[in-house]
C-alpha cells in the first residue's frame, strides 16, 4: 500500500477552510500530478468517488467546468508566496 502524506495543507486550508480532509489530500494530489484514477488507487476510493470529490471542489472554488483544479492550485501558490 502506497502511503499518502494527509497532513493538512494550509495554503489550501486558509483559502478554502470549506474543504473537507479528503478534499485538501485530492487536492495535494493533483498538485503532484496525479490522475483520478491514481488518486482512487493510493487513496483507497472508487475513480467516481475521487471525481465526485473534484466537482465538489471545482464548486467551492468557484471554477467553471472548463477551468481546472490544477491551475487554480497553481495561480493559489503563487499568489501566497
Amino acid at each position: 500500500m502506497i502511503k499518502v502524506n494527509r497532513k493538512k495543507d494550509t495554503a489550501i486550508q486558509s483559502h478554502f477552510p470549506c474543504f473537507t480532509d479528503d478534499e485538501v489530500t485530492i487536492c495535494k494530489e493533483i498538485r503532484r500530478g496525479f490522475s483520478a484514477e491514481s488518486i482512487a488507487k493510493r487513496l483507497n476510493m472508487t475513480i467516481r468517488t475521487v471525481e465526485t470529490r473534484k466537482r465538489k471542489i471545482r464548486e467551492k472554488m468557484g471554477l467553471k467546468k472548463e477551468e481546472t483544479i490544477i491551475t487554480a492550485l497553481y495561480l493559489l501558490e503563487i499568489n501566497h508566496q
